[in-house]
C-alpha cells in the first residue's frame, strides 16, 4: 500500500487510519531505533543495579563514608538519566524524520534519519527541555 501525502484536510478517522498505515507499512524503520533505545536503557539499568546490589550501605561508618556513598549513587543516577534522555530524544527525532520522509518522499532511510537527527541534537535537546519545563509548569 502506497502512502501518499494528503491533498486536503483529513477527518479524525482518516488521520488515525493514515497514521497507522504509515507505521504498519514501515514497521521495521520505526521498530529498530525504539528497540535499540530500549535495549540500551535496560543494559544501563542492569549495570546500575549490579553496582549497588550486594553493596552494604555504610551505616556504621563515618559521615564522610555515607556522604560519599550517597554522592556516588546520586551522580550515577544523574548520568543514567542524562544518557536515557539523550537517547530518547535521538530516537524520537529519528522516528519523526522517518515519518516525515515517508509522507514527503514515500520511503524512509534509517541511516539518513539518524545522521539528520544527530546533526540537530542540540536543538532537539533544547526543545525537549523547554517542552518538559512547560508541561511541568502546566
Amino acid at each position: 500500500m502506497s502512502i501518499q501525502k494528503p491533498s486536503r484536510e483529513l477527518s479524525v478517522e482518516e488521520t488515525l487510519t493514515w497514521t497507522f498505515n504509515i507505521y504498519l507499512n514501515n514497521f521495521t524503520v520505526f521498530f529498530i531505533p525504539v528497540l535499540a533505545a530500549t535495549l540500551f536503557s535496560q543494559l544501563l539499568n542492569k549495570l546500575l543495579l549490579d553496582l549497588f546490589i550486594g553493596k552494604q550501605f555504610p551505616i556504621n561508618n563515618s559521615l564522610f563514608d555515607v556522604a560519599g556513598f550517597l554522592l556516588a549513587v546520586f551522580a550515577l543516577l544523574i548520568v543514567a538519566a542524562l544518557l536515557s534522555w539523550i537517547i530518547g530524544v535521538i530516537v524520537q527525532g529519528i522516528c519523526v524524520k522517518c515519518a516525515s520522509d515517508v509522507v514527503e518522499k514515500g520511503k524512509a532511510n534509517l541511516m539518513k534519519a539518524a545522521n539528520f537527527t544527530v546533526g540537530k541534537l542540540p536543538s532537539l535537546l533544547g526543545a525537549s527541555l523547554l517542552v518538559g519545563i512547560i508541561v511541568g509548569l502546566g
